[in-house]
């Protein structure tokens, strides 16, 4: 395998890390939990001769991030604590409602959708 693809699986592997971020509900997490434990096994099969250590150290730092950010999330709902999100009912003291959703990836999809339907009506 050359350097470059190498380095390329390393940070395919940061990528997946972040992506997981993304993820809005259960369905996503889960859909991400398929992919991400494909790739993981390809990732972590990689070799490459030719690379430095640093690359190599990377590497190993990048795959077991990932295994166990995946071990994490597909890990039973009893057994793991929250990823980034409070339990459903569960709002930090002086929280509205409203400002839970405010924070919320939806809204920010939802803003982003009437922004393009703004611009293409031209009201900016």
């Amino acid at each position: 395998m050359k350097v470059q693809d190498f380095r390329d699986l390393t940070s395919r592997a940061r990528q997946l890390v972040v992506d997981l971020d993304a993820c809005v509900d259960a369905g996503e997490r889960l859909l991400w939990v398929g992919r991400a434990s494909r790739d993981c096994a390809l990732i972590e099969a990689a070799k490459c001769p030719r690379a430095t250590q640093r690359d190599l150290d990377s590497h190993q730092a990048a795959c077991s991030a990932l295994t166990d950010l995946i071990n994490q999330v597909s890990m039973p709902a009893e057994h793991r604590q929250s990823i980034g999100t409070p339990a459903a009912g569960a709002r930090s003291k002086g929280q509205s409602r409203a400002g839970g959703y405010n924070k919320s990836a939806a809204r920010a999809v939802r803003l982003g959708r009437a922004a393009r339907s703004a611009m293409r009506r031209g009201y900016f």
